[in-house]
This record gives structure tokens, C-alpha cells and sequence, in this order.
């Protein structure tokens, strides 16, 4: 019993040590040939570390402000009336102002434990996806292989992208603004330095030019063409085609909502 808890101790540490190696040395991970528990738990982390810091981001964000807009979409023959730029509610509709306010701090809390699950399950169909394609193209990479190297590819991204986020937003002098669809999105892509009244569609493209995505592909790339025995252009060519039939989906999505009919969209 001692030694299955000895074992245990020491898949956990090498795969702690894989975590922070994947960060400056990715050749050496990539490489590593026990792959099934290291995936294991870069998934499960992957997922706390979202959840977490949508948590912390979600804390410092002005409710009010959020339910305002919600309520002036949904309740347009209210008598609205404003103040300092902030709504002024009529007493008649103060009930129906609540619950909207209630909503948005339940989907505000939902989302981080959304994200628990969403992002291993995400990564488990990016996996499927890149063996399946990768063996078309006569690679050599087993299923378990795709999951390691999906899952070390984004974990880097990942990480680096939910701490830095969390600082910004904690050494920010206000709350994040609440006109923002796109209050989940990280303020290293495109979409954060463009006016929040352009299109949602584009405003969801822009957000798929991230610093930290483009790392994840590149790693995606390294990693599957070493692992594969692939040539690295072809490699290349198949990862930048899946990324844009991703973007490509992620406008098409975001085209069938208007920014107030769903709020968290830009989060997509």
C-alpha cells in the first residue's frame, strides 16, 4: 500500500515538474514517453485555473451596470431615466430590475464552474480532432500522444494568459466596464483595444487574435510534428486550417446572436 502511494506521489510530482517545464522547455515535455497521467492532470488543471480566474475577474466586475443593460434590452417599455450615466429604475419595475440583477450574478458564478468541465472536454475534442486529421495525413501519433501534446501545447498559454489577466484586472482603479460582451476575454487579444460598438461577429474574430493563442498553435505544431514524425511544414498547414475552421465557426456562431440577446457571447 505504501509503495501504490509512493507510486502515485511521484507520477503527480513528475507531472507537476512537466507543467512548469512545458513552460520554458516544451521540447524536452514533448518528448516524454509516460504521457497518460501528466495528460490526466494538465486537463484537470487547465480547468481550475480558467475557473479560478474567471472567478477572481468576475469579482471585480459592476454587477449594476451589467443588469442595467440587460434590464433596458428586455424591459424597453420601462420608463427609464439616468443619472451620473447610471439607470435610474421606476419604482413599479424595482422587483423585475432584481431578479434581472439576480441572473447576472448566478451566470456570473456558473461560468467559472462552466469552465471545470467545458475546457477539459474542449481539449478532449481538439485531441480527437488532431489525431483523426493528423492520421489522414499519415502521421504516426496515437490518441494518447494527441491528448499530451494538446494539453501541454495549451497549458502555458493558458496559465500565463489567467495570471496575467487577474493582475490587470486587480490593478485596475474600477471595476471592469460593464459594456464590455467580452468581460472573459483577455486583455492581450485584439478585440481589447477595439470599441465595444463594433459588430459582435467581428468583435469575436478579434478575439481570436490572441498573443497567447498563436503560442499554443506554435507548440501545437513543435510538439506534433516531433511526435508525429510529420514534416513540420505539413504540420504547419494542418494546424493553421483547423484554427481557421475554428475562427471561422466561432463568427458564424456569434453572427446569430445580437450583443443583447446574449450577453456572455463574446466569452464563446
Amino acid at each position: 500500500m505504501e509503495a501504490e502511494s509512493l507510486s502515485l506521489y511521484n507520477k503527480f510530482r513528475s507531472s507537476a515538474l512537466l507543467l512548469m517545464q512545458a513552460i520554458y522547455k516544451p521540447s524536452y515535455v514533448f518528448s516524454y514517453q509516460n504521457k497518460l497521467a501528466p495528460t490526466i492532470v494538465v486537463f484537470m488543471m487547465l480547468g481550475l485555473v480558467v475557473s479560478m480566474s474567471q472567478l477572481l475577474i468576475g469579482a471585480r466586475l459592476d454587477v449594476d451596470r451589467i443588469a442595467e443593460k440587460q434590464f433596458m434590452h428586455f424591459q424597453q417599455d420601462s420608463i427609464v431615466d439616468y443619472n451620473m450615466g447610471r439607470v435610474i429604475i421606476a419604482p413599479e419595475d424595482t422587483e423585475k430590475f432584481e431578479t434581472t440583477k439576480q441572473n447576472v450574478e448566478k451566470t456570473l458564478y456558473l461560468i467559472p464552474i462552466n469552465s471545470l468541465f467545458v475546457y477539459p472536454i474542449s481539449l478532449v475534442f481538439i485531441a480527437v480532432v488532431l489525431y483523426l486529421c493528423q492520421k489522414v495525413m499519415r502521421g504516426m501519433a496515437s490518441m494518447q500522444d494527441a491528448m499530451y501534446i494538446t494539453g501541454f501545447a495549451f497549458w502555458p498559454a493558458f496559465f500565463i494568459n489567467s495570471v496575467l489577466s487577474v493582475i490587470y484586472v486587480l490593478l485596475s482603479t474600477s471595476s471592469v466596464n460593464a459594456d464590455q460582451e467580452s468581460f472573459f476575454s483577455s486583455p492581450f487579444n485584439l478585440a481589447s483595444w477595439l470599441a465595444q460598438d463594433i459588430p459582435k461577429p467581428m468583435m469575436a474574430l478579434a478575439d481570436s487574435i490572441d498573443l497567447f493563442n498563436f503560442w499554443a498553435l506554435v507548440l501545437i505544431i513543435a510538439g506534433l510534428s516531433q511526435v508525429s514524425k510529420m514534416e513540420v511544414k505539413k504540420t504547419c498547414v494542418l494546424v493553421i486550417a483547423l484554427w481557421g475552421v475554428f475562427v471561422a465557426g466561432k463568427y458564424l456562431l456569434v453572427s446569430l446572436f445580437t450583443p443583447e440577446e446574449c450577453f456572455t457571447c463574446g466569452a464563446l
